[in-house]
């Protein structure tokens, strides 16, 4: 915690501090517990093969500035950049601390 906060403190144009995050976006519907009229059945779609869409984001601590992009998989290369693009605003040779 002692370097994120002094990370913070030190947070400037020459030394960006950003927080990243991702996610994955599950899209067909989860199938649960639910209820109909005595009588009528309900459809149900079965969702086959899951499908997701990957989404990536940096938050610019000293400008609130949000930066995402998204992807069909979790190795493509738009999810996989936005982890790296923090980074190329960085002057060249700085150091920087990441969490992957």
């Amino acid at each position: 915690m002692a370097v994120i906060h002094k990370a913070l403190d030190e947070c400037s144009a020459e030394h960006p501090v950003f927080y990243e995050d991702e996610v994955d976006i599950h899209l067909n519907p989860k199938i649960g517990a639910d209820w109909q009229l005595r009588g009528q059945q309900k459809r149900v779609v079965t969702p086959g093969q899951n499908e997701k869409y990957y989404l990536a984001g940096a938050l610019h601590s000293g400008t609130g500035k949000v930066s995402y992009v998204g992807g069909n998989s979790k190795s493509s290369a738009p999810v996989y950049r936005s982890a790296e693009a923090p980074e190329s605003h960085l002057p060249a040779g700085e150091n920087n601390h990441a969490d992957r």
